[in-house]
């Protein structure tokens, strides 16, 4: 394997589980409101309507996987520098 190889693998890896993390956290987050709302947790909700901000949940998505793309980069590299032999000999 190339450090190039190593080090897109890894990104691409921990990219797609925060993708799966933010994805599944945002929609079970509209989910529970919605269900607060509907049951009436908030008190009286008689005559208001239950509205998602869509663009404030894919800002914060697109923040947060940004965020989560910026610190795998530096371990990636870290570890695609670093020689099997001398990766295998720790486990």
């Amino acid at each position: 394997f190339s450090r190039g190889f190593i080090r897109i693998g890894m990104v691409l890896e921990m990219s797609f589980i925060a993708f799966l993390g933010v994805s599944l956290g945002s929609v079970l987050a509209v989910v529970l409101s919605w269900r607060l709302f509907t049951e009436g947790a908030f008190g009286s909700t008689s005559g208001a309507g239950f509205y998602v901000p869509i663009g404030q949940i894919v800002l914060f998505v697109v923040i947060a996987m940004a965020a989560s793309i910026m610190l795998t980069y530096l371990p990636a590299r870290q570890a695609s520098r670093i020689t099997i032999a001398e990766a295998l000999r720790y486990e």
